[in-house]
């Protein structure tokens, strides 16, 4: 069962551990910080482990457009594949110097993608039609209600906890020695124990030969 806390259990939390009142710091400006600490976790476990925020979604191809809008949610792509037959196989990302190289290829095998502004854009641009799969990592959703709930899987969420009560702190001029070495052991704890959600089945070096011979030999 996840671990989740709600925007008023974190305000109480901090607002107790930095010995201050609602009207010290009123909901709208802890809420402001606490979101800037829970994206700062986010972060952190992005880096540490790409699988904790994973999402994905379907763009469908139509031929002669080659620029597609992005979730509204998107933050970073971890892959894109395109359906051939009953098939995916991963699709190439182009390099921006690169962006005019593919314009001979006229097929989704010669097809290669790159993230630009809010779009996706495919080069060359398709003389085909069909689904792609986009992999990517949503941005870090905001508390708003109090109500609202944040998953810290196993107690992640102290580490935004403690920044934010040593922002409280170090605004006021107030002593963090403390916090600040609680805030160490927490970011080595993140690293330490949030890097692998599956140690029986641990991640392994990917097999480029495979790769090379679904590339040579696709299916569909």
């Amino acid at each position: 069962m996840a671990r989740t806390r709600t925007l008023q259990q974190l305000r109480d939390e901090i607002r107790n551990r930095a010995d201050v009142t609602a009207n010290d710091i009123p909901d709208a400006e802890l809420d402001a910080l606490i979101n800037g600490q829970l994206a700062r976790l986010y972060r952190l476990l992005t880096k540490v482990n790409q699988d904790y925020f994973l999402s994905d979604d379907t763009v469908t191809v139509v031929s002669g457009t080659d620029e597609y809008a992005l979730p509204s949610d998107f933050w970073q792509v971890l892959g894109v594949d395109y359906q051939a037959g009953n098939y995916w196989y991963a699709m190439p990302r182009f390099t921006f110097s690169e962006r005019n190289k593919y314009q001979r290829s006229s097929v989704k095998e010669g097809t290669a993608y790159r993230v630009m502004g809010a779009n996706i854009r495919f080069a060359p641009v398709p003389t085909w039609g069909g689904t792609v799969r986009l992999y990517y990592i949503p941005a870090s959703p905001l508390l708003v209600n109090a109500g609202d709930t944040v998953d810290g899987f196993c107690g992640f969420e102290d580490y935004a906890v403690v920044c934010a009560v040593i922002a409280i702190k170090s605004k006021n001029e107030e002593d963090i020695s403390a916090e600040a070495l609680e805030q160490k052991a927490l970011y080595a704890d993140i690293h330490a124990s949030a890097a692998e959600r599956d140690p029986g089945e641990p991640d392994r070096v990917r097999d480029v030969n495979e790769d090379a011979m679904q590339d040579l030999y696709p299916t569909g």
